[in-house]
């Protein structure tokens, strides 16, 4: 969770399923609009006013949270928060229900055998978000917080601990 958020479903190293974050699917997060209605994108489309770059610059770099509050900065959204700004809470509500939504589709898809639930990125950090989620997903599995974006460094390690032998990359049939 970040900013884009991609929820994917896991059975033994391979993965099931898993939404196009990048390009809009799933939920809305810090940069990204997610899912929207298709017919409002159709139009936005086929607007004469916007290009379309300008459409996937807006969708993809300038939605979300950055175009409700002006920030992706938590921390500055968690002090309006706490200072009564009742519309950035409701938009950080909003943020984490649906990933929850988005999580429990994955229950299905899992046909409800859940090992864990990963909650992982910079958004992690976030105690309001993190609880908000555990709050709707806590029954069905474990929920497990790894904040941070280290996404970069994990590939970076396994990819040198492939090239020096001591890890073999798997080949899923």
């Amino acid at each position: 969770m970040g900013n884009g958020t991609t929820v994917g479903a896991h059975r033994k190293g391979r993965v099931i399923d898993v939404n196009q974050g990048f390009e809009g699917d799933g939920p809305f997060s810090l940069i990204r609009c997610g899912s929207l209605p298709m017919g409002d994108v159709v139009d936005l489309c086929s607007s004469e006013e916007k290009k379309k770059e300008e459409v996937v610059d807006l969708l993809s770099h300038r939605g979300g949270v950055k175009a409700h509050l002006g920030t992706t900065d938590l921390t500055v959204i968690e002090n309006r928060i706490r200072e009564g700004d009742t519309h950035a809470g409701l938009i950080v509500n909003a943020m984490a229900y649906q990933v929850a939504k988005c999580i429990g589709e994955m229950f299905v898809v899992l046909k409800g055998e859940v090992d864990a639930i990963l909650l992982t990125g910079e958004v992690a950090h976030s105690e309001r978000v993190v609880n908000y989620i555990r709050e709707h997903i806590h029954k069905l599995g474990k929920v497990v917080i790894y904040p941070g974006d280290n996404e970069i460094q994990a590939m970076a390690t396994n990819g040198l601990r492939v090239l020096k032998g001591e890890m073999v990359v798997q080949e899923y049939e």
